[in-house]
C-alpha cells in the first residue's frame, strides 16, 4: 500500500453549498414522512389492508437502491417495508448521542461499514449521483500481535516466530503471506473441484501449504471466521476477485448510511413512494382468490395485510428464517438458500480523550499506524480513526471488529448491566498490542452485534457463488421471472462483505425483473468489467 496519505474530496464546492442549503429542508421532510406513515389509525384487532403493486421488503442498501431506481416509473404504486425505525440495514451510523444519523449529518459513529474503494465504479458512480462527498485515504502501516510479539512487517514476523517457512519476498516482490495466498489461488484456478473435498478453508490450507504455514497465514489475516466452516471452493471463488481489489479507500462524509438515506429521501419526497418503517414482516404467502386483479402475493407485517403483484425481497437469510407463509417457506426450502452461511460479527467503537495510538513507537514515523489485529485476544482487529482523514481530530476508533468464537465473549460483556467490564476488556486487549503506550479509559462506547454481518457458503454446499446469484433472480420457478427476486449482499457472494455486493445485486434484479438497462462498468478491480445482466 502507498506510504503517503492522500486527500481527495469528491464533488465541487458548489455541490457542497447546495447540500448545506438543502440540509434542513430535506431532513425535515424525511422525518415528516416517517411520522406520517407511523401515525395511521389501525383497527385494534385486525391488520390494516394495503395494496402495493410493487413491494420492496427491506430498506437496507439493496432495497433502497431498487426503490431509488424504480421510483420515477412506479411512484405511489411502490411501497417499502422496513422493520427498523431507520433505513440502511447494516449501514447504520449514529451520532454522539446514539441517535440514528439523518441526511447530510456529518459527525457520525459507524456501527458497520465505513468505506468503499475508488476502484469500485458502481459505488463511485452512485456516490456522484447522490452528491455524496468523501475523503480518500490509503492505509499505511499495521501492527500484528502473534505468538507473544508485535510486528509491523510480514517477513519479520515470519522469520521470528515461524520455523521452516520461506520468509522472504519472491522475485516479484511479493511478501511471504501473499505468496501463500497465491499458492492457494493457483490451486483453485487450476483444479477448482479438488477444493470440494475439504471441510473448510482451514483444512484446504493445511493440506496444501502445511500446518505451520496455515497458522502464519491466519495470524496475518484480519478475520478468523473466513477459515472456519466456510466452503473452500466457494470462498476461493470470492477471494479470486477480492485479490484484485486494492488502492485508496473512500470514506463518505456522514458515513456509508448516506447512500440508503439519500436514495429513500429521493424516492419518497420526489416521487411519493410509500415508506413504512417499524413494520416487521411476519408472513409472505400466496394471494389466492378467484379474481386476483394481478395480485400474486399476500404479505403480513406488524400492522398491515398487503397485496402485491411483484416483490423484491431484500431481507437477509437470518431474518427471513423467522418469516412464515407459503412463499417464504418455499424460498427457505431451496438448496440455494440453505447453502448461504451468515457470519456473525460484533463491532465496538470508542471515543478517546487523546489519540494515544499516534505516540506508539512500534511503527515509525509516529502516527502512521492505521490498523492492528491479533488472534491472541478477542480484540481481533482495530481500525484507528475510522473516518480518516477528515475526522481524525474526533479521536474515534473501531476498537473491536470480531467474528468467530470471540463474538460470544463480547456478547457476554454487552449483556451485563454495567459497561465497566466491557471497557476494561477493551483496554486490556489494546494494551496487549500497543505495548509502549498507556491505554486511557474511553469517553464513549458504542457497540453492535450483527447476526449476518456478511455471508459465505456452508461447507456442505454444491453450488458456486455464481449459482447463488443466478438463483436469486428467479428463486421460485412457479412464478414468472418478473414476480420475485432476492436482493442483497447475501445473494451476490462473489463480492461478499462489501456494499458493492448489494449494489450489484440490486442492478441485476432491476435488469432481470423490471427490464431496466444499465451501462457496463469498466475498471472494476474485482470483476474487471461489471454488466448488470442475468
Amino acid at each position: 500500500m502507498p506510504s503517503e496519505k492522500y486527500l481527495y474530496i469528491l464533488g465541487s464546492v458548489a455541490g457542497i453549498l447546495i447540500l448545506i442549503i438543502n440540509l434542513v429542508l430535506v431532513s425535515m421532510i424525511y422525518v415528516k414522512v416517517q411520522q406520517r406513515q407511523q401515525s395511521q389509525d389501525l383497527p385494534n384487532n385486525d391488520l390494516f389492508p394495503l395494496d402495493c403493486p410493487i413491494l420492496i421488503l427491506g430498506a437496507g442498501f439493496g432495497g433502497s437502491n431498487v426503490a431509488y431506481r424504480l421510483a420515477p416509473k412506479y411512484k405511489n404504486d411502490l411501497c417499502i417495508i422496513e422493520r427498523e425505525n431507520y433505513v440502511g440495514g447494516k449501514l447504520h451510523d449514529v451520532n454522539f448521542k446514539g441517535e440514528t444519523v439523518q441526511a447530510f449529518e456529518t459527525s457520525i459513529v459507524p456501527l458497520s461499514a465505513i468505506r468503499f474503494y475508488k476502484s469500485q465504479p458502481v459505488l463511485v458512480q452512485l456516490a456522484n449521483e447522490l452528491n455524496i462527498t468523501s475523503s480518500s485515504y490509503a492505509f499505511r502501516s499495521s501492527l500484528i500481535k502473534s505468538r507473544g510479539n508485535v510486528y509491523s512487517q510480514y517477513n519479520h514476523m515470519c522469520n521470528s516466530s515461524y520455523k521452516n517457512l520461506n520468509c522472504t519476498d519472491d522475485a516479484n516482490g511479493v511478501n511471504s503471506a501473499d505468496q501463500l495466498w497465491l499458492a492457494m489461488l493457483n490451486q483453485y484456478r487450476t483444479f477448482p473441484d479438488s477444493l470440494s473435498h475439504f471441510a473448510d478453508l482451514a483444512a484446504f490450507a493445511r493440506s496444501l501449504i502445511g500446518d505451520e504455514a496455515t497458522e502464519y497465514l491466519r495470524d496475518t489475516f484480519l478475520f478468523q471466521g473466513d477459515f472456519e466452516n466456510t466452503h473452500p471452493k466457494a470462498y476461493m471463488e470470492f477471494f479470486n476477485q477480492e485479490w484484485n481489489l486494492h488502492g485508496e479507500s473512500l470514506f463518505p462524509h456522514g458515513g456509508m448510511s448516506q447512500f440508503p438515506i439519500r436514495m429513500i429521501l429521493n424516492a419518497t419526497t420526489q416521487f411519493n413512494v410509500r415508506l413504512y418503517p417499524n413494520e416487521e414482516v411476519s408472513s409472505i404467502g400466496d394471494y389466492i382468490v378467484n379474481d386476483n386483479h394481478g395480485f400474486l402475493f399476500s404479505v403480513e407485517t406488524t400492522r398491515y395485510k398487503i397485496r402485491a403483484k411483484q416483490i423484491v425481497c431484500a431481507i437477509d437469510p437470518v431474518n427471513l428464517k423467522n418469516i412464515r407463509g407459503s412463499v417464504a417457506q418455499a424460498i427457505k426450502a431451496t438448496l440455494h438458500f440453505q447453502a448461504i452461511l451468515p457470519v456473525k460479527i460484533v463491532t465496538i467503537q470508542n471515543y478517546w480523550p487523546s489519540r494515544w495510538w499516534e505516540v506508539t513507537k512500534l511503527v515509525l514515523p509516529l502516527g502512521s499506524v492505521d490498523r492492528a489485529w491479533t488472534r491472541q485476544n478477542c480484540i481481533n482487529s482495530v481500525v484507528l480513526s475510522v473516518q480518516r482523514p477528515a475526522d481524525r481530530d474526533r479521536n474515534l476508533t473501531r476498537s473491536v471488529l470480531a467474528d468467530g468464537s470471540c463474538v460470544s465473549v463480547w456478547e457476554e460483556y454487552i449483556r451485563r448491566t454495567s459497561c465497566d467490564d466491557l471497557i476494561e476488556e477493551i483496554r486490556r486487549g489494546l494494551q496487549a498490542i500497543f505495548l509502549d503506550v498507556n491505554i486511557p479509559r474511553p469517553t464513549k462506547t458504542f457497540y453492535k452485534v450483527w447476526l449476518g454481518g456478511w455471508h459465505f457458503q456452508q461447507p456442505h454446499s454444491t453450488f458456486t457463488n455464481q449459482d447463488i446469484a443466478t438463483w436469486a433472480l428467479h428463486p421460485l420457478s412457479r412464478f414468472n421471472r418478473d414476480a420475485l427476486t432476492m436482493v442483497g449482499e447475501a445473494y451476490y457472494l462473489n463480492r461478499a462483505a462489501w456494499i458493492d455486493a448489494a449494489a450489484k445485486s440490486a442492478l441485476r434484479a432491476l435488469t432481470s425483473q423490471f427490464k431496466m438497462n444499465f451501462p457496463c462498468f469498466d475498471h472494476d478491480d474485482a470483476e474487471g468489467r461489471f454488466c448488470a445482466t442475468a
